[in-house]
């Protein structure tokens, strides 16, 4: 259904067109980019279709609940509370996707050979607090709604490969066709399975293959809160990233076997936020090490292919004042799940 939701939303950009830490990719001046023309654009999201785990978004999205309680506080911290948050989650009602396209590298004929393809969602929906009591009244535990409005980001990097020389397709997406059969040569490079002729537009031109990624960058209208850094360590892997909208190779992803435990540390600007590492199917708390750092550990599921996993940073004011505005910030990041020994290369 997921695939199909975005196979159909894809399409639609196209009609209207054509009408895992490893080294960053360096961009060129950005004089030397454009928009690129509409055959330019329709053949690029057609061909980003074959990439859904880096379009869609099972982990953030999903409407799950924080999976265990929050911590009673005391000290100062506990004095200042004027909610006693018991448990949270979101709800995004609205999504609204837009592209962002910039080609440059044009070959002889005056094609661009490379492009950057920027997803942006802007999500709308409530933040929900259940909170416990706190007037001594024994009345049930009351649910505190906040207005959430968020800004999702994504870079994709593309390049245009050429047909081979000697093969020329009927455009049916079978095997005599260069587009489909460069798709199908792909097939595991990327840790997504999919790979498949489509036949579409003219094989002669070439398809796009993806060549490198950002970390999903997740804002709050208010955001204050702020993750500096997040280092990814386990066996053979020690990864600091800090810029969430750095393009990443993609066969630089750091790569780990099936099972692999993986710890994570978060820094972010204030000793006092909330941060969570969220999976597909949890959400936990991290725990606080001391001067605005947080970690916790997970570990790498069983199937192969590319898994994406997230930390949330949220603010105190968040869930411990009742009208202080929702406040947060998430990165999430890819991992391969390859089969046999820790591969990162």
């Amino acid at each position: 259904m997921r695939k199909l939701t975005l196979l159909f939303i894809l399409g639609l950009a196209i009609s209207a067109f054509a009408g895992c830490g490893g080294s960053s990719v360096q961009s060129v001046a950005p004089t030397t980019w454009t928009q690129g023309s509409a055959q330019d654009r329709a053949d690029l999201l057609s061909d980003a279709g074959r990439y859904p785990e880096f379009i869609e978004d099972p982990v953030y999205e999903a409407d799950l609940p924080m999976s265990s309680l929050l911590p009673a506080q005391v000290g100062s911290l506990a004095a200042q509370a004027e909610i006693d948050p018991i448990t949270f989650r979101r709800r995004v009602h609205v999504v609204t996707r837009s592209f962002e396209f910039a080609f440059t590298d044009t070959d002889s004929v005056g094609r661009p050979t490379r492009a950057i393809l920027t997803i942006t969602k802007e999500l709308t929906g409530t933040f929900n607090i259940l909170a416990d009591d706190t007037t001594g009244s024994f009345n049930r535990p009351q649910t505190i709604k906040k207005t959430l409005s968020e800004h999702w980001t994504r870079r994709l990097e593309f390049v245009r490969q050429a047909p081979p020389p000697d093969e020329d397709g009927d455009d049916d997406g079978d095997d005599d066709d260069g587009h489909g059969s460069i798709a199908r040569r792909n097939v595991g490079t990327y840790g997504n399975g999919k790979g498949h002729g489509h036949g579409h537009g003219d094989s002669k031109r070439g398809n796009w293959e993806l060549t490198a990624v950002s970390l999903i960058d997740v804002d709050s209208q208010e955001a204050g809160t702020e993750i500096m850094s997040v280092q990814f360590q386990a066996a053979g892997l020690d990864t600091t990233i800090s810029d969430p909208q750095a393009l990443i190779a993609v066969g630089s992803l750091p790569a780990l076997a099936p099972g692999t435990e993986v710890t994570v540390t978060v820094t972010t600007n204030a000793a006092d936020d909330i941060v969570l590492l969220l999976t597909r199917n949890h959400r936990a708390r991290l725990q606080s090490n001391g001067p605005n750092t947080y970690s916790g550990t997970f570990t790498l599921p069983a199937s192969l292919g590319c898994h994406h996993f997230g930390v949330d940073a949220i603010s105190h004011a968040t869930l411990f004042d009742s009208v202080a505005p929702y406040d947060s910030e998430t990165w999430l990041f890819p991992i391969r799940a390859v089969s046999g020994a820790l591969a990162t290369r």
